[in-house]
Formats: C-alpha cells, structure tokens, sequence
C-alpha cells in the first residue's frame, strides 16, 4: 500500500510502544500534579488577601470585641477611687461594670440599669440615697439581666432598682456586646426560672464575635477609627472635671454629656425622624422575642420583688417629632410595647414612670440632648412622674 494512502491515525499507532505510552502517562502525571500545586497556591493566595482586611480588623478592634481586659479594669478602678473619666465611651462598658461592682464599697440603695437613655440620671434624683447607676450603652434585657446579677448578693443588693425599658429592650439582639456579663447572666436567669442554655449561647456569642470582626461593615469601621483616631483609638483619662469634650463618668456611675445647644438637639432630632429612624435596626422588630424566652422580663421583675426590692420601670421619652415619626412604623410600635409594659407593671405590682410620649411626660424637644437622651434635669423630672 503507498505510503500516502496510510492514515495519520495508523500512522500514530505504528509509532506507539509500551515505552511511549508509559512517558505519556508520566507527563500527564506530572502536568496533573503541577494544575494540582498551582490550584492549590492560587488558593491559599486568595485565602490569604481574603484574610487580610479580616486580621486588619481584629489588629484595630474599634468595638474591643477581642481586645485584652486591661483598660476597662483601669478605668474601674480610677472610678473606683473616686476620679472621673473622661473617654470611657470608646470601651466595654460592661467589662468596666463589672470590675466596678467588685470594688464598691457601699451597697447602693438605689441602683439603675438600662441603656445610655438612663445614664444621665443624677444621684440628685435620689437625694439623701447611696446611689448607683450602671447603666451601659443600647442594653438590651440580656444586659440588665447581667448587670442586675452583679449586685444579687447579700453585701450588695438594692432596696430599690430603678429599670429603664426601652421599646427594644426585649426584641433587640446585640450579639457580642453581653459577653462580659455571660456568666453573671446566665446565673441569675437560672435562679429567676429563665430558660438558659449557656455553653450553647456561648459558643453562640463567639461564632457571633467571629462575624462581626469579619464583616465588611467591621473592615471599614477599623479604617475611620485609624484614620481618626490611630491604634490605641480614644484614650480615656482621669480628670476631676465633669464637663469635656467626651463623654465622662462619675464615680457613682452618672454620664456627663459635653455641651449640647438646645438647637443642635432640635436639628439632630428632626434628622434622626426624617433619615435615622427608618434605617435603626433596633425599631425593625419590636415584637421579637426569643422562643421560651416570652416573659423574660416578667420573670426578671417578679425575681427581683421577690427579693424585697422595690422596682420601678421607666419610660424615657422620647423628642416630639421622633415620636410623632413612630406611627410610620411597620409591626409592632413603640407604643403598642408602652401599652405592654403598662400592662406587666400592673400584674407584677411596679410604679411606672415617664411615657415614650414626650407629651404625656411633660418634655419637649430642648429638654432632650439629641432625639432620645434627657438631659439630667429634665430626666429627674420624669422620675417624679407616673404611678
């Protein structure tokens, strides 16, 4: 047959052996191995620039949710030793009230909780009373469960607890922010009859700490607190001086704000109502509650009587145009949720004082710092109000 008339397959078949079969084989090995190494060393770069804004973040920790302890203790003790400080905003204030209370010496025979709406309560309000206020930033009822357990002894606990209830505080969930009052929480709802799981909420709560230092919205957070602030963030100092530029706590635990002009505090109201509230993730659900964990709150309080203490629950108000905003609201508002308070007020036997309605509380806009906090005179006069 002519060579031209043989195909190029039978070509290729007459030129194949064992030989050349096994050295195909080989460098198909080969090649698969190198695709294999290089796969492999694209993702772990991935992996690695992936990783990178994440340990960023984590290095900066504007939240402190990984950050050592120190700092708090210090500011514990400076607060302890009867200073102010200034700055303290920027720290874990639950970490802070928690070394603090260890080191009080006097029982408070008026202690407050709740979040930073209640902070600028004065120990005037109490005249003549050892007073406490270890009230911390947007707490929700996890934290006043928490903090209220620091002070359930013996050696420390109050005649009277003075509860600030804000619309969230029984839906609102703030992952990490509790975790410093984990083990004192969990305590006291076992003893309050609560339903509690504690391993599982905290591998819950570090699986959350994880997530939140991963986030993108966590990455850029670190950036502006760099950026404004360097490494170390907003450092905290001791000052006899009650009045700063930052926020500072006294000793007793009252919050001085720095300067507001009753016209700023009308002009962050009106923008909070038109632009803030819409996007405040604490108003989203205000009839959440955690399954089992329906009447948490009831079940604090009838704890807390049951003890002999004397309960008084506030509605802090809030400014007119903010309220008048809540009707836009979807689900539940924070007025069905006054309705419900007033309500478990009546069953457990609790005075209730001041309304979210700054009208039926006798405020308006420039006895408020912002959209939400009084200022302290304005707050002592809501305490003399209700039943």
């Amino acid at each position: 047959m002519p060579s031209s008339s043989i195909s190029s397959s039978d070509r290729a078949a007459a030129l194949y052996t064992p030989a050349t079969g096994a050295r195909i084989a080989a460098r198909a090995r080969l090649g698969a191995k190198r695709g294999g190494v290089a796969l492999l060393l694209r993702a772990g770069a991935l992996l690695c620039i992936a990783a990178v804004p994440v340990a960023f973040s984590a290095w900066v920790d504007p939240a402190r949710l990984i950050a050592s302890r120190g700092p708090e203790e210090a500011i514990a003790r400076t607060l302890a030793s009867g200073k102010n400080v200034a700055g303290f905003a920027s720290y874990d204030d639950r970490a802070i009230e928690r070394t603090l209370a260890a080191l009080r010496t006097a029982r408070p025979e008026v202690l407050v909780l709740g979040s930073s709406r209640m902070q600028p309560i004065p120990a005037s309000a109490f005249p003549g009373a050892t007073f406490v206020n270890a009230s911390v930033q947007l707490a929700t009822l996890d934290d006043l469960i928490g903090l209220y357990a620091l002070y359930d002894t013996d050696g420390r606990r109050p005649r009277r607890l003075v509860l600030g209830v804000d619309p969230w505080t029984q839906s609102h969930h703030t992952d990490p922010q509790w975790a410093a009052l984990a083990d004192e929480r969990a305590t006291l709802m076992r003893r309050a009859g609560i339903a509690v799981s504690p391993v599982r909420e905290y591998a819950a709560l570090e699986l959350a700490t994880l997530k939140r230092v991963a986030a993108p919205e966590y990455f850029r957070l670190s950036v502006f607190m760099l950026r404004q602030h360097g490494r170390r963030g907003i450092e905290w100092q001791a000052t006899d001086r009650e009045h700063n530029a930052l926020k500072t706590k006294r000793p007793e635990g009252t919050v001085i704000w720095p300067d507001v002009s009753p016209s700023s505090a009308v002009a962050d109201a009106e923008k909070y109502a038109a632009e803030g509230l819409a996007a405040d993730e604490r108003f989203a659900d205000l009839g959440a509650r955690v399954r089992g964990r329906e009447d948490a709150l009831e079940q604090f309080i009838r704890y807390v009587r049951g003890e002999g203490v004397e309960v008084t629950l506030v509605l802090s108000p809030y400014s007119p145009v903010v309220y008048d905003a809540f009707a836009k609201l979807k689900g539940t508002t924070p007025m069905a949720v006054e309705t419900q308070i007033r309500a478990l007020a009546a069953r457990t036997g609790v005075r209730v004082a001041g309304s979210y309605d700054p009208r039926v509380a006798g405020v308006v806009a420039t006895d408020l710092f912002d959209e939400s906090h009084l200022r302290p005179e304005a707050m002592t006069r809501v305490l003399g109000t209700g039943r």
